[in-house]
């Protein structure tokens, strides 16, 4: 798993991805993680730019396949 996402709560649990906003990280999410991960499987990553992906230049559609390859990797769908 990539250092820049978070996983938490049931495999198996209907999966809730969490996408922070400019100038954030991730980590903004760990108060909702606590809370919902007995009944969910939440999921967040860093989108280029921020958190653990500083050193990369914010892109949006670097950011949109960021988003699609979290939900490939570790949703659902």
């Amino acid at each position: 798993m990539p250092d820049y996402v978070d996983i938490a709560g049931p495999s198996g649990g209907t999966t809730l991805l969490f996408i922070h906003g400019a100038g954030i990280n991730r980590k903004m999410w760990l108060p909702e993680f606590d809370y919902l991960q007995d009944r969910y499987r939440c999921v967040s990553v860093d989108l280029p730019g921020h958190g653990a992906r500083i050193d990369e230049r914010y892109d949006f559609v670097q950011s949109t396949s960021a988003v699609e390859a979290a939900m490939d990797e570790h949703t659902d769908g």
